[in-house]
């Protein structure tokens, strides 16, 4: 031994001196000999990874378990779905082991894997967000929690699929047992569907979904909880765990401490509770298994280990005799009202085209659309005017089939019920082109490089419209570039710039005092179309005028390379000119103090603005930011009555929609009316959108500052000409009480 130990410095000295001259013959090849001594590299690796397995494979679903031989072999079988399943490291009172979660996920995932016949388990991602860590909340307060940032936990996701997808796997499942691993899987899931176009990510939230477990465990097994004993534990996880590893249950303990029930319910005798256990773990892979067959698009099947079919199998697969089917009832809306967004390659965060996007989106959506915040169509239904050229919002009943089909069962309903696919415009071309064809004149603003990692950006480039001839405007839209810029682009404001000497022309005269110059052309941001104007009215262009630009640009974490916002305009024919005038007005929320918004509380704040000439009103847009609740536009008209006109009372900081009242609805309004403009915002942590409660908040341009103003298109109105529009609607109202009138007589 001595003898073998006193040659060791001989070889790390020779291997000192061979290490540096074989690097120094690597540097003396010729790049032809480098690549040849790379293609055989190559060459030997496909060798061995085309290698016959030489031992029979290990039974198991586990990839960790298995050899990269047994793995890449069972994917060639077909197994090309991994499943990726969350648990945690928390407390779970006193007789529970703080990896509850993850001994659940080891019965379930394995359950799961065998059931589908088609897929393979990834390690259980063990560690989770579980509350603060620095200044610990929630479960971090107890001792053995062990908690992840949001961030972090996210990134470990999203780098366990890339890496699944690298290797063949074309469905990647995300399924987990805690409440707060949910919205993470989800975000993951929607991030990656964004950037694969080989494989395809799959959030399924029925594993978790504890209230059906327990409303099957009451009505098939006649067993219920009647208390809730406080202790982050229940019977349902119990006796599961008591399935998948008894050691992690003190069992004996507690029966021994005389602590033999949980919420109401007796864990004696053991094997009983394990029987139970072992059917309620059934109960949760059916369930979890048809869901993901669902997503997937396939065909449920029975399997051989007990469980039979469940009410939610038997609606997906018709025959639960729901009334509301996802191809008669579902479908058309989503068409008319979400795909044009929710399609690939658009701004949505998934696309809905299909029954199988739908189903794997379902418990999301009836949480978007029952609480009114999908469509992105949020003004009050309850008062004010209702009728928009451009309502996307749902009414009640659309709104209600949606959420009966998601309660009901999720029924696809019969193939011939299916609508025909829409065909929907490119997202890169003008939207207004469908009606306009391409414009007359397009804008483009100067290109701007954005870094990946970067504070927000205000670029405010001038650049001439080349314009040699006064020119009416009849419609006008602004577009960012697709689709790099679409995911940059906070909003954009074009200002018209021109000399006008002597006021504006075709402004209503009592109103010349309103704005010295042109002002702003057009404000957009995500959620505003374009702007197509009444034939009687409209804007002016000049001859030599100029763009100003102001371009919000937020990174993204990756360079966008020269984005360009272009703005495109439509013209009227060169020998009309309409007979009004119309100017973006920016009527202001901020009040005399301006916008002072402390900590933990809701701010109210309110203008006025006093109308100096007759004025029609073609749109409501407010705009506020990230702690924006509320705005609403009444009128105080010069007899003092007052009008509630319209407002949005769940305002979203990023849908920024402009309403467009119907003509014959848009507000007119005499001389002299007061616009009252309040703006409600909401700074506690009620406010789920708060990035930050306990932070003061003033008017700023950053979203984390706030704003509180209305974006309104008025046109104003010469005397003689506002008396016949209001004589006009008065007609046409009493035309439409006749014929109401008559029609209920012939009934």
């Amino acid at each position: 031994m001595k003898k073998s130990l006193s040659i060791l410095p001989s070889i790390a000295l020779l291997a000192l001196i061979v290490a540096p001259i074989q690097a120094q013959q690597r540097r003396d090849l010729t790049p032809e000999q480098r690549a040849q001594m790379q293609a055989e590299r190559e060459a030997q690796m496909q060798a061995e990874l085309q290698a016959e397995r030489p031992i029979e494979a290990l039974n198991s679903v586990w990839i960790e378990e298995l050899t990269w031989m047994e793995v890449r072999d069972a994917m060639a079988d077909g197994k090309t779905t991994a499943l990726i399943t969350t648990g945690g490291i928390e407390q779970n009172g006193p007789y529970l082991a703080t990896g509850k979660h993850n001994y659940v996920l080891q019965g379930a995932c394995e359950g799961v894997a065998r059931a589908l016949g088609n897929a393979l388990c990834a390690p259980i991602i063990k560690l989770v967000p579980e509350g603060d860590i620095d200044e610990p909340s929630g479960h971090m307060r107890y001792p053995g929690t062990i908690s992840l940032r949001q961030e972090t936990y996210e990134a470990v996701l999203e780098d366990v699929a890339a890496s699944l997808r690298a290797h063949g796997f074309k469905h990647i499942i995300f399924f987990g047992d805690s409440g707060g691993n949910q919205s993470g899987m989800e975000a993951a899931a929607a991030r990656l569907n964004e950037r694969w176009y080989d494989a395809t990510a799959h959030f399924i939230p029925e594993f978790y979904r504890y209230r059906e477990v327990h409303e099957w465990m009451n009505t098939e097994l006649g067993i219920a909880e009647t208390i809730n004993d406080g202790i982050h534990d229940d019977f349902v996880i119990t006796s599961i765990m008591m399935v998948t590893d008894p050691t992690s249950v003190r069992y004996d303990q507690r029966v021994a401490a005389g602590k033999a029930t949980i919420n109401g319910l007796s864990i004696s005798p053991k094997e009983e509770v394990i029987q139970t256990g072992k059917k309620l773990l059934d109960f949760r892979i059916r369930q979890t298994v048809n869901a993901i067959q669902a997503s997937i698009g396939g065909t449920q099947t029975d399997n051989d280990w007990g469980v039979g079919g469940t009410v939610l199998a038997q609606s997906v697969n018709g025959h639960g005799g729901e009334d509301v089917t996802f191809n008669r009832d579902v479908m058309p809306i989503l068409q008319a009202k979400c795909q044009e967004c929710h399609q690939p390659n658009s701004i949505a965060p998934m696309s809905l085209l299909t029954y199988r996007d739908a189903y794997r989106w379902a418990d999301r959506i009836r949480e978007k659309v029952a609480n009114r915040i999908m469509p992105p169509w949020h003004i009050d239904r309850t008062m004010g005017i209702q009728d928009f050229k451009n309502d996307r919002g749902l009414n009640d009943a659309q709104i209600e089939t949606i959420v009966s089909w998601v309660d009901g069962g999720r029924a696809e309903g019969e193939p011939a019920d299916l609508p025909p696919a829409v065909e929907f415009p490119d997202p890169a071309q003008w939207r207004l082109g469908s009606e306009f064809g391409e414009p007359d004149l397009i804008v483009k603003s100067e290109p701007y490089t954005l870094a990946a990692h970067t504070q927000d950006k205000w670029f405010r480039p001038v650049v001439e419209t080349g314009l040699t001839e006064p020119r009416w405007v009849k419609a006008i839209e602004i577009k960012p570039s697709f689709p790099e810029g679409r995911q940059i682009v906070h909003h954009t404001l074009a200002y018209l710039m021109q000399n006008e000497q002597g006021g504006l022309t075709n402004l209503a005269s009592t109103a010349q005092g309103v704005q010295r110059g042109a002002g702003l052309f057009m404000e957009w941001a995500v959620g505003k179309e374009g702007e197509v104007f009444n034939d009687d009215a409209g804007k002016l262009m000049l001859p030599g005028s100029r763009i100003g630009w102001e371009v919000h640009m937020h990174a993204i974490g990756q360079e966008v390379k020269d984005n360009q916002v272009e703005l495109g305009i439509w013209f009227y024919p060169k020998d009309y000119t309409p007979k009004n005038r119309t100017v973006l007005r920016m009527l202001d929320a901020r009040g005399r103090t301006d916008l002072d918004i402390p900590p933990g509380k809701i701010a109210v704040t309110q203008d006025f603005h006093v109308l100096q000439a007759p004025a029609r009103l073609e749109n409501f847009q407010p705009h506020m930011h990230m702690r924006g609740k509320a705005m609403s536009l009444e009128a105080i008209y010069p007899d003092g009555r007052k009008e509630l006109i319209s407002q949005v009372n769940d305002f979203q900081w990023n849908w920024h929609n402009n309403y467009i009242y119907a003509d014959d609805v848009a507000p007119l309004f005499p001389k002299g009316t007061t616009l009252v403009i309040t703006a409600w915002h909401d700074n506690t942590v009620d406010n789920p959108n708060n990035p930050d409660p306990e932070q003061w908040v003033g008017w700023g341009d950053r979203t984390v500052d706030e704003m509180a103003h209305l974006w309104v298109d008025v046109t104003y109105l010469e005397q003689d000409d506002y008396e016949q529009q209001v004589a006009a609607r008065e007609e046409a109202k009493k035309v439409a009480e006749d014929q109401a009138s008559a029609d209920r007589d012939n009934h």
